[in-house]
């Protein structure tokens, strides 16, 4: 995105990628979001549908194959938010690293990066606390450093959030520029002038960036409270309000109706009419370059408008340039465009700022206005939510402050600090940590002891996130999950005896009335869905187990890492016992929990734990099981044991449905074999009888479907859990035995399991490109054809695109030239040259076995 000096006029879109953390903050994971189904969460579905498509946004020909895969990412000027950005990299690994790529070859090829920071976890700037506001800025930079490797020139504020102080804080630490709302701006006039332009409806040109000094007025009086370190600034305050010398940054306003068009009006339908809508927002008589410059939400280009990214794909790629309309990130263009206007920000109704979604200041985030309004609802619980909140805040600050003095050197420090420990948890990096923030040696209790406070600080940052405002209501799961960070906060207050901590926060929480008559208030919400949904250590340790004892071999990533030993196992008729001790950690605060554990299950029916307070390897539990009865057996531990109870009653509605998910897939799998052994004899009737009419068939088609769909989906998880074995063979065998009968049977495995099985063929490929990976790649790619896999083949093409790519250039795939172009034939891309760069690869390879 370099400029070119014979064109005169330049685009950048701005995409802010963000979603509310949503993880459950005792757990670490997301629970399951019914509403987000066929995907877990909300994650996990604007992924597939926004976020890894314009990594691999397709053109396509005529007959759908994919002609180029374009990263958009290396065009957008763009930002993710870091709770979300931390997703990704756990769950999409691969995806995530495109998109860091695109950050880095940006800067590589123009000097500045596309990407920017963001405020971390997406807070609104003007109403929180300095020391939060600080604290936001400093873990934004941080956690964009730890992943591009870079600093970042700018920073994206939640809803465009800001007014002058935090636009003060942005120059503090050397951000370059802002992106607000053409409605943001109070005045402007050309540098050296005296004479301001009104701006209150909005700015009349936005074709170049403006210039915000420093003027460093009075700091508002809500911003002065007991915690909040002294401003760098205000020791270089001016009376008369002249602008502050090396105190400025450029602000580029976007351009209000096209970015609306692009995210509410369906401009995204069609490239060509889309590059034909921003070339009209040039002045074509100018005689100076111009920039039209959009923002949006990211989610914009392919989660609220379908296929929006191939949209821009095709728009960036082809159809800019046939107006002579050149790509550009802001400070690409900044370099040789510096402003020429002062723009002044307005103060907002309340004088504390304004936002691009509220048109009240920022009241839609602290009540007094009806932003985002549906039908009769009241939004009078806006202000006391804030109040509720705010109240803990103070309070959690207080206790953090005086728990710490003697311990930390400098307690906010130490907290804008912790971003360290949350991007690399572990004894490194405490270690460092300590050495830096301690204000003396301390002891293994008192280091813990800190790191939890910190975590304390860390989820009342969390509970402030936008989206708990944003909507109609105060029990929508954006509200209900700040208030679970306020609930995790709370209880580590009443951890550290601070048993009355929650008093006021929850007389100010009642008054904060919800619309669903049966939810009442927000104390009532709290207590059903956030004071209360701690799965403490039982339920946490009896869920892990389950999925130990039912899924042998099934790992997946969490935040706490379980190991355990098992001391003994009896059978006794139908009842199956076993005992042992279980252990959990955390790297963030390095802390372990122990538990003994016993675990029964009578036949088919749910298991239950028993969680004893003593329980040593020796001892012997077989004469409380003797009987086979499960009610006896429960008897029999409680009598002998003061233990804790875990069944299905006990669990959530959230812990079910993971409980259930697990004796699901057991069943499943138990039953495999006389599940294949049915599919293998009706396959053998279809088999047959080939050009029978199949409505011959039809009750025998329906069984068959329905067998299919539940082996296939076994099968689909044995090749998960080992890519190496005989399961992807058995696969493709079935595969391909469905297709040949003609029954037109369709099968897409889960939207994750279709991710992880490819994702992880195409790593084990990658990283060893052998003849007997490239043949189990192959077999997967071939059963996503004979299935019409959507989301398998998506996800095996976007892999596969790069392999080739690396194939034209890297001598390794030579001995692979002629299964490399199997491949290709069956991928349904199209890669300029390849066919060629694959007659050459094999002509090699033939030439080095000659040699030999």
């Amino acid at each position: 995105m370099t400029i070119s000096d014979n064109r005169n006029k330049f685009f950048a879109v701005h995409a802010h990628f963000y979603q509310p953390p949503r993880e459950n903050p005792w757990t670490g994971e997301i629970d399951r979001q019914s509403s987000a189904w066929p995907y877990h969460n909300w994650n996990e579905r604007i992924a597939r549908e926004c976020y890894i498509p314009n990594a691999y946004s397709r053109i396509n020909d005529s007959m759908g194959r994919a002609l180029e895969l374009i990263n958009n990412y290396e065009y957008f000027n763009f930002n993710f938010g870091p709770t979300l950005f931390s997703w990704l990299e756990r769950k999409y690994p691969s995806y995530y690293a495109r998109v860091i790529a695109a950050g880095k070859k940006s800067r590589e090829t123009c000097g500045h990066s596309n990407a920017i920071a963001q405020v971390y976890n997406h807070l609104i700037m003007p109403l929180a606390s300095f020391n939060d506001r600080l604290t936001q800025v400093i873990w934004g930079i941080r956690d964009y450093e730890f992943r591009f490797g870079f600093r970042p020139e700018a920073m994206w504020l939640a809803e465009t959030a800001v007014d002058d102080d935090t636009l003060r804080l942005l120059i503090d630490h050397g951000m370059r520029y802002a992106i607000l709302s053409p409605y943001q701006a109070q005045s402007v006039r050309p540098l050296g002038s005296e004479k301001w332009t009104d701006t209150t409806y909005g700015i009349s040109d936005n074709t170049e960036p403006y210039i915000w000094f420093d003027r460093a007025p009075d700091v508002p009086a809500s911003l002065n409270n007991n915690f909040a370190e002294p401003r760098p600034f205000e020791a270089l305050a001016k009376k008369d309000g002249t602008a502050l010398k090396n105190r400025s940054l450029a602000i580029f306003f976007y351009n209000g109706p096209l970015s609306k068009a692009l995210a509410f009006e369906g401009a995204l339908k069609e490239s060509g009419a889309l590059a034909e809508r921003i070339n009209a927002c040039y002045d074509g008589g100018s005689r100076h370059d111009q920039l039209v410059s959009v923002a949006v939400d990211g989610e914009t280009f392919g989660h609220h408008h379908k296929f929006g990214d191939m949209t821009l794909a095709h728009c960036f790629r082809h159809e800019l340039k046939k107006h002579h309309i050149q790509a550009v990130n802001f400070s690409t263009y900044l370099d040789t465009h510096p402003p020429k206007k002062e723009a002044l920000i307005k103060k907002g109704p309340d004088g504390e700022g304004t936002a691009w979604s509220c048109a009240h200041g920022v009241r839609r985030w602290k009540g007094g206005c009806e932003c985002g309004k549906e039908d009769n609802a009241s939004l009078n619980w806006r202000l006391p939510l804030r109040a509720a909140l705010n109240a803990l805040r103070d309070t959690a600050a207080e206790i953090y402050l005086a728990e710490s003095a003697g311990l930390l050197k400098d307690p906010w420090r130490a907290r804008n600090a912790y971003i360290n420990l949350l991007l690399e948890p572990g004894s490194g990096p405490r270690k460092t940590f300590f050495a830096e923030q301690a204000a003396r040696p301390l002891t293994e209790e008192e280091k813990k002891k800190i790191l939890l406070l910190l975590e304390m600080e860390k989820n009342t940052l969390f509970m402030f996130t936008s989206c708990g405002w944003f909507f109609s209501d105060i029990s929508r799961i954006e509200t209900l999950q700040n208030l679970k960070y306020a609930a995790k906060a709370i209880e580590t207050l009443e951890l550290l005896g601070f048993k009355d901590a929650q008093r006021r926060f929850l007389s100010l929480l009642e008054m904060a009335q919800s619309n669903v008559k049966d939810f009442e208030n927000g104390a009532r919400l709290y207590a059903r869905f956030a004071g209360g949904s701690a799965p403490g250590p039982e339920k946490t340790a009896a869920l892990r187990l389950l999925e130990l004892f039912l899924r042998p071999g099934y790992s997946r990533k969490t935040s706490l890492s379980f190991t355990h030993e098992t001391y003994g196992s009896a059978v006794f008729g139908e009842l199956r016992c076993r005992w042992g001790r279980v252990s959990s950690y955390s790297d963030v605060t390095d802390k372990k929990t122990g538990l003994a554990f016993i675990f029964l299950r009578h036949n088919g029916e749910f298991p239950v734990f028993f969680f004893p307070e003593a329980l040593s390897p020796g001892d012997s539990l077989e004469p409380l099981f003797k009987s086979g009865d499960l009610a006896a057996a429960e008897r029999a531990i409680t009598e002998k044991y003061a233990a804790a109870r875990v069944g299905f009653e006990d669990l959530t509605h959230d812990e079910k449905s993971a409980f259930l998910e697990l004796i699901v897939a057991e069943i499943k799998e138990k039953h495999s074999p006389h599940l294949l052994k049915v599919l293998e004899d009706l396959l053998y009737i279809f088999e047959k009888n080939p050009g029978t009419p199949l409505t011959v068939f039809e009750t025998l088609k329906r069984s068959l479907n329905t067998y299919a769909y539940e082996a296939l989906g076994v099968l689909f998880e044995e090749v998960l859990r080992d890519i190496t074995g005989t399961a992807v063979k058995r696969l493709y065998s079935l595969s391909k035995r469905l297709s040949a009968i003609k029954t037109d049977f369709e099968f897409s495995p889960a939207p994750s399991l279709s991710a992880a099985c490819s994702i992880s063929a195409l790593e084990k490929a990658l990283k060893d490109p052998s003849s007997k990976n490239l043949e189990e790649l192959l077999l997967l790619l071939k059963t996503a054809r004979f299935l019409r896999a959507g989301e398998l083949l998506f996800h095996l093409q976007n892999g596969l695109s790069g392999i080739f790519i690396e194939a034209k250039t890297d001598s390794r795939w030579a001995p692979l030239a002629s299964q490399l172009k199997e491949l290709y034939e069956n991928s349904e891309l199209v890669i300029e040259r390849f066919n060629f760069r694959l007659e050459e690869l094999q002509a090699s390879g033939e030439r080095k076995v000659d040699s030999r």
